[in-house]
């Protein structure tokens, strides 16, 4: 049975080039505290919307329906049929259960992008997927996965001159069609009763990414420490390890800002806990740690052990405040996860997210620097991890959520409940320390969490397969409005190897978040751990991550102002080369430096894609004038990497950590066409049309690089 929506329709610009489109079952639901659009109010624009087609004077027609948008009842199931619910578990009645379907039609010109956290090809068409928030199985993520720990509902279409995004804003599940059951058509599926589309239309990717900037809010702003090396294992059970590993670090002259405790230093893996054998003085250690420039950050889950008669006071508190997630019947809601039996907050309520921002004080007064929340899709198990590894067993889709006009079920905020914990762990951070950077990482997200958190890809492998897809997946991120994120270099699950370790490192040194990490039971994969020739190229690895920190800094900071990813398709950069669109084994690092990383083993050469423009080998004084293709050596600790000409290039010599200064700043500049001059005025550098801000009182290096020479200045 299906109803047309056509009664029920709204539409209107909340920006000059961003529209709304509207249409439900019902009159429109109040606006709910955890909605992610910024933009509401309708303003002018020359957009035109006849009914069925939205047109731009621009750009012509961008978004034209097949038909009349159509409701139908619904079930909960990925496009292979597959039921996401726990066994017996039903959608609840009402909106939860209504289905509204949009078909659009399908441009036949275009690529098309976004749509997040995804495993398979940057490009989406033609494909579908699903937006549902789960943990996959411990098996290996794979092509075939429906949905991941991350929802991000946004599509974006390119083709040259235009850049449209279509961003559905609904934390029900969803599901995008592009071309499966019809060829020429993109069919936008969601829960809820309603869909809310907001098309974004611009002529460049840049201009896109400003735009959902400004509809769900900018990137975070980051502190400059954790742009650096992090070194994580799910393993490092005692105090002392750490120490030593941190000393190690230092005895080897491997530069290292972080340190991740994961669930092994918790008492009883109970959040906000250390244990007090293993972990006697998390704050001494804090403080020894950080007198060697390095810092420490803390896995959190949000299963609180189910313990309502020990010291354990956060469980009571919880309780008592109405802070959890409920049954029907108004009881706690318990599900099993790492301290068994466990208790999980209702992030929908602001009072709860107030509350566990306040928990946070715990871990600050200790002196742990971040915050790394986990299992927050949410993950729960089918028995008791005491008893050993189980299935994942969804949360039931009717457990009430919210008060008050944000009264709903969970199956409305399961996509946001990552969100919600990333928003309430920064903001409590924020208030408990006003005068720091807060710094939160999440595994799951939705759009709109990059104002809060940078995030991670989850438990990949170490396999191959994993180190080719982690570039398309962080690039598609990026896409998709969420620039800091990053991967666990050499593979969380399995046993990495010392080719697969090292080319995996060659490429994270360009990860906007750096770190190591892997399970337990696995071999250990510290930089050392593969022999004194590995660990002497993986140093000079991480080192160039240190010397290229100026520069990412500028990245990072262009993001938070921008909305611009800081790993970049190479489209992104170039969105007049129809070529660029094509090479999703290659990317920008900023507008300046190209990547082409080698993924398969043994091959100690490789194809490279030059798009317009000259480009100077990082490692000899070759240069190629692209748009043009050769085949590039790219022995181990040699990946092919490019500078772009026209531009420079601020880097640092070396350092162990952030924490120290720097001797001199060294700018590298590439001409685009021969020499150019370069002086200095004040704290700035004037090179050609372009001016750079200088350190004061930090020496500076001028290092030009020609076809045939390298010319170098020293300032003063």
């Amino acid at each position: 049975m299906s109803w047309k929506l056509a009664s029920h329709q709204q539409h209107h610009a909340v920006a000059p080039h961003i529209y709304r489109l509207h249409f439900g079952l019902e009159a429109l639901r109040p606006r709910r505290s955890w909605d992610v659009v910024e933009l509401r109010q309708s303003v002018d624009s020359d957009f035109s919307w006849s009914g069925t087609v939205l047109s731009h004077p621009s750009w012509g027609s961008l978004v034209e329906l097949v038909e009349q948008p159509a409701g139908r009842q619904a079930q909960l199931s990925d496009y292979h049929g597959q039921l996401l619910a726990r066994p017996g578990d039903q959608l609840p009645a009402g909106p939860a259960s209504l289905e509204v379907r949009l078909r659009i039609k399908r441009d036949p010109q275009a690529c098309y992008f976004g749509l997040g956290q995804r495993m398979g090809p940057m490009r989406r068409d033609p494909g579908s997927y699903c937006n549902w928030t789960v943990d996959p199985p411990s098996s290996g993520h794979h092509r075939g996965i429906a949905s991941m720990y991350q929802a991000q509902p946004y599509l974006m279409l390119h083709r040259p001159g235009l850049a449209l995004g279509l961003f559905l804003n609904s934390t029900w599940f969803s599901r995008f069609d592009l071309g499966l059951e019809h060829e020429d058509e993109i069919t936008i599926c969601t829960l809820g009763g309603e869909a809310e589309l907001f098309v974004l239309a611009a002529s460049t990717p840049a201009q896109l990414n400003r735009l959902l900037a400004q509809l769900t809010g900018f990137p975070m702003q980051v502190p400059f420490w954790s742009l650096g090396f992090h070194q994580s294992r799910w393993g490092y059970r005692e105090q002392s390890e750490i120490a030593e590993l941190v000393a190690q670090f230092r005895r080897r002259q491997i530069p290292l800002d972080v340190v991740h405790l994961d669930i092994d230093y918790m008492h009883e893996f109970r959040s906000f806990s250390f244990d007090p054998q293993r972990f006697p003085d998390p704050a001494g250690l804090a403080e020894q740690v950080g007198q060697q420039g390095v810092r420490l950050v803390t896995i959190i889950d949000p299963g609180i052990r189910f313990d309502l008669h020990s010291p354990y006071e956060i469980a009571r508190q919880g309780c008592a405040a109405g802070h959890f997630l409920r049954n029907a019947d108004g009881s706690p809601f318990t599900a099993y996860c790492w301290p068994d039996a466990a208790l999980f907050t209702d992030y929908s309520k602001a009072e709860a997210r107030q509350w566990w921002g306040d928990q946070q004080r715990f871990l600050v007064e200790r002196g742990i620097s971040g915050v790394w929340i986990d299992m927050n899709e949410p993950a729960t198990f089918a028995t008791p991890f005491s008893q050993g590894f189980s299935s994942q067993l969804p949360v039931p889709l009717g457990l009430a959520s919210g008060e008050g006009t944000d009264a709903t079920v969970h199956a409305e905020v399961h996509n946001l409940y990552g969100h919600q914990m990333a928003e309430a762990t920064h903001q409590g951070l924020k208030r408990l320390q006003p005068e720091e950077t807060p710094w939160v990482l999440t595994r799951s997200a939705f759009v709109g969490t990059q104002k809060w958190a940078v995030s991670w890809m989850g438990d990949n492998h170490s396999w191959w397969e994993h180190l080719a897809l982690a570039l398309p997946q962080l690039v598609s991120m990026g896409l998709s409005g969420a620039p800091l994120v990053g991967v666990d270099i050499g593979g969380f699950f399995g046993n990495t190897h010392a080719e697969l370790f090292e080319r995996w490192m060659e490429q994270a040194v360009f990860y906007p978040f750096m770190r190591n990490h892997s399970a337990l039971g696995t071999r250990a994969q510290e930089p050392w751990a593969f022999g004194p020739e590995v660990e002497e190229r993986v140093r000079q690895h991480i080192q160039r991550r240190y010397q290229l920190l100026p520069y990412l800094q500028q990245l990072a900071e262009d993001s938070h102002q921008t909305g611009a990813p800081i790993l970049r398709a190479l489209f992104w950069e170039f969105p007049d080369d129809p070529e660029s669109a094509l090479h999703e084994d290659q990317a920008m690092f900023g507008e300046a430096i190209l990547i082409a990383p080698v993924t398969r083993p043994g091959h100690t050469h490789r194809q490279v894609y030059f798009p317009p423009g000259s480009w100077y080998d990082f490692w000899s004084n070759q240069v190629v004038e692209g748009p043009t293709f050769k085949v590039w050596p790219a022995p181990l600790g040699k990946m092919p990497i490019f500078l772009r000409g026209g531009r420079a290039i601020p880097m640092d010599s070396p350092r162990l950590s952030t924490a120290h200064g720097v001797e001199r700043r060294i700018w590298w500049v590439f001409p685009a066409e021969g020499p150019g001059s370069a002086r200095r005025s004040d704290q700035t550098l004037h090179w050609q049309d372009e001016q750079f801000r200088l350190e004061p009182s930090l020496p500076c290096q001028v290092v030009m690089r020609c076809k045939d020479t390298t010319l170098t200045r020293e300032y003063p």
